[in-house]
C-alpha cells in the first residue's frame, strides 16, 4: 500500500501473482475538505470494505519517510494515515509490515 490523505494505492498478490489492484480516493463529500482527519476517516472506511472483499493475510505499507521534503506538517499528516491503517490492520488481525522507500 502507498497511502496519503488524497489517495490509497493498493494491490493484492497471491505469492507473486497480481490478483487485483486499485486506488481509493475520498468520496465527493470529503474530496475538498480541509480537515485531513475527515479525509483519512473516509479513506480508511473504504479500505475496510476492500479488505473485507479480498481478505488479505498481511499488509505491506510504505512507511513515513525519515527525511520528509514536505516538512513537519506533512510528516504529522502521514503519521496519522499510518496510525489509522495500523488500527484497521489490528482490527482485521493482520500483521502489517512497513517498508522504507528512498
Amino acid at each position: 500500500m502507498d497511502c496519503s490523505t488524497t489517495c490509497f494505492g493498493w494491490a493484492i498478490f497471491d505469492d507473486e501473482k497480481l490478483i487485483a489492484y486499485g486506488k481509493i480516493i475520498p468520496d465527493d463529500k470529503c474530496k475538498d475538505v480541509k480537515d485531513y482527519n475527515e479525509r483519512i476517516n473516509n479513506l480508511v472506511a473504504q479500505l475496510h470494505f476492500t479488505m473485507k472483499q479480498y481478505m488479505p493475510k498481511e499488509i505491506y505499507m510504505e512507511d513515513v519517510p525519515r527525511m520528509n521534503k514536505g516538512g513537519v506538517q506533512t510528516a504529522i499528516v502521514l503519521g496519522c494515515v499510518h496510525g489509522a491503517v495500523s488500527i484497521l490492520a489490528l482490527l482485521h488481525h493482520l500483521p502489517i509490515h512497513f517498508i522504507q522507500v528512498g
